[in-house]
């Protein structure tokens, strides 16, 4: 399939090779969200390695549609610009910006006994708000704080539930949480910053 290159804030859904329909939310870029998120470093992804694994994506979404997936294309554009949004933590309508509030703030409501300042700043010393135990820090309980589990609930498990198997991204254990480095910081570091 031939496409127009345009400058890439411009393209749109309707520039597809294919429907922007429930397929193309629910299995691809569920399952492109998925991958991302097993990025060490998910702000910084190589275009070239990200373009290989949105085409693994397509060819099993998408098996009788020829295209082949570029960084200058239609695919790779749209696909960016809804990881950028799904990793932008200083935007109120951020899900993952929104969900560490939300969070943050009940677990603010349920102290009674001291200021919230207070609290915070002994949760933050050290990094104790993201173990199970912040009086107990170990790195076999670091990630398992009520918090981080929450974010990963609510923000990455939600939005990778209708991912698509892709066998060469190893996606069926990502899905299980196996090398998810880049959730995990994603959530870490939007709970230190609010």
């Amino acid at each position: 399939m031939k496409e127009v290159i345009k400058p890439r804030g411009q393209y749109r859904n309707n520039d597809l090779p294919v429907p922007a329909d429930s397929k193309w939310v629910k299995a691809f870029l569920s399952t492109a969200l998925l991958w991302a998120g097993s990025q060490p470093n998910p702000w910084e992804m190589s275009e070239s390695v990200m373009a290989d694994a949105l085409q693994e994506i397509f060819n099993v979404v998408y098996p009788g549609v020829k295209y082949k997936v570029n960084p200058n294309g239609t695919v790779f554009a749209v696909v960016s610009l809804f990881l950028c949004r799904q990793r932008r933590l200083s935007e109120w309508r951020s899900n993952i910006g929104s969900t560490a509030l939300a969070i943050i703030v009940d677990f603010c409501s349920r102290i009674k006994d001291a200021p919230n300042a207070i609290v915070a700043k002994q949760l933050l010393k050290n990094y104790a708000f993201m173990y199970e135990d912040s009086d107990n820090i170990s790195r076999e309980t670091a990630y398992l704080s009520v918090s981080v589990l929450q974010m990963i609930a609510s923000t990455h498990l939600s939005a990778i539930v209708n991912h698509t198997d892709v066998p060469a991204l190893n996606t069926d254990e990502l899905a299980l949480g196996k090398g998810m480095d880049g959730v995990i910081v994603l959530c870490v570091v939007t709970v230190r910053f609010f």
